[in-house]
Parts: C-alpha cells; sequence; structure tokens
C-alpha cells in the first residue's frame, strides 16, 4: 500500500538523518576532545618555557654566584701574595740592615 511505502520511506529519513545527527555529535565530540588536547598540549609547552626560564635563571644565578666566589678568592689570594711580598720586602730589608 501506499501508505506503507510512506511510512517505511520516512523511518528510512528519519535513521538517516538519526545517523548523520549522530555522525555529527561524534565529530562535534571529536573536535572538542581535540581542542582540549590542544588546550592542555599549550598550557603544557606554557610550563615548559616557563620551567626552562627558570632552569636558565637558575643556572645563570648559579654561574653568577661561582664567578662572584671565584672573584672574591682571587682577591684573597693576591692580597696573600701582595702580603708575603711585603713579608719578602721587610725580610730583605732587615738583612741588609743587619749586615750594615
Amino acid at each position: 500500500s501506499h501508505m506503507e511505502s510512506m511510512r517505511q520511506i520516512i523511518k528510512e529519513i528519519e535513521l538517516v538523518a538519526e545517523s548523520s545527527g549522530k555522525i555529527r555529535i561524534d565529530m562535534q565530540e571529536m573536535q572538542e576532545e581535540e581542542e582540549k588536547k590542544s588546550e592542555s598540549a599549550r598550557k603544557r609547552e606554557e610550563v615548559n618555557i616557563v620551567e626552562g626560564r627558570t632552569r636558565e635563571e637558575l643556572c645563570q644565578q648559579t654561574q653568577n654566584k661561582q664567578e662572584r666566589l671565584w672573584e672574591r678568592e682571587k682577591e684573597k689570594l693576591r692580597m696573600q701574595l701582595e702580603e708575603e711580598r711585603g713579608d719578602r720586602e721587610r725580610d730583605r730589608e732587615r738583612a741588609r740592615e743587619r749586615e750594615r
């Protein structure tokens, strides 16, 4: 009958519409999932950049600290050398006075 075939066609159209709706929903969910992934990847990247920068800054600070310590150490050594040189000069001066 004509009515029966019309109902069948309508059912098929509804099925197609429903499945295309499901496909649309699936596609939308996939897209949202991708956006979430890329968002969290972007955040991770930002964290890595900040951590990297922090790591570099820490390395730089440590290096600066080492350089300052080394400068201080060199200054101490220089003072010590000058002191010893001065002591030797005084010793020589005393030796000369004793010879006189």
